[in-house]
């Protein structure tokens, strides 16, 4: 997709080796919140988590754990709202702890730089919002390859999947994939909703919320399918 390709050629080959491991993770997620084997579905999704971290695509692993947590928090709706629960704890502190002990290497020394440099704090909003995703520019931002600007494109056969895909939207996976969408683009242009992730302790030392498009290209991608 464009996101892909606008990395590619900027040459920024660590976060593409982050955004690799993203249907990974959440696949493994998925699996670990609906299988009999969930343990071994999170210590997988814990080890690449810390995948992405070593690769140095701290960026993708903020935007992932985003959609994890979404997800995790989405799937509580319905019956067993206490089964549901605990099985999220226990996944989630499986794959903390294995995210944790494997990435410890390069994460605790990245943390203790980040106290000594200008990472310490929250960026000027203005450096959160980059390059925000005009309203007039999102038809080439999420269909077309449009020639300058930033991209998440999955081409016009692609939306046209996604359309169709929609109308299964009573199955919970295609829902929830449909408000990520709405919420990326929302968040990449600059609405409310940035304002919002801005307030939030890891989002506040991001920049170019255009990147939120991320989650557009990887939803619309499963909604298509």
């Amino acid at each position: 997709n464009g996101f892909m390709t606008s990395f590619v050629i900027r040459g920024h080959l660590n976060i593409l080796e982050g955004y690799a491991f993203i249907p990974l993770i959440f696949l493994s997620v998925y699996k670990a919140l609906k299988s009999e084997k969930w343990h071994l579905y999170a210590i997988i999704a814990g080890i690449l988590f810390a995948m992405q971290i070593l690769a140095g695509s701290m960026i993708m692993f903020v935007y992932t754990a985003l959609i994890v947590g979404a997800y995790s928090g989405f799937s509580l709706i319905g019956k067993n709202l206490k089964n549901n629960l605990i099985r999220i704890v226990f996944v989630g502190v499986i794959i903390s702890a294995f995210c944790f002990g494997i990435a410890a290497v390069k994460l605790l020394p990245s943390l203790e730089f980040v106290k000594m440099s200008s990472r310490s704090g929250s960026v000027q909003y203005g450096e959160f919002l980059g390059e925000p995703i005009n309203f007039a520019d999102l038809f080439n931002a999420l269909i077309g390859h449009g020639s300058s600007g930033f991209v998440a494109s999955i081409g016009i056969l692609g939306f046209i999947l996604l359309i169709l895909g929609l109308a299964n939207f009573r199955k919970k996976i295609i829902l929830f994939s449909a408000l990520m969408i709405i919420f990326s683009v929302l968040f990449a242009s600059g609405t409310f909703v940035a304002q919002l992730m801005y307030k939030l302790p890891a989002f506040g030392k991001l920049r170019h919320i255009e990147r939120a498009l991320i989650i557009f290209a990887f939803f619309g991608s499963i909604v298509a399918g």
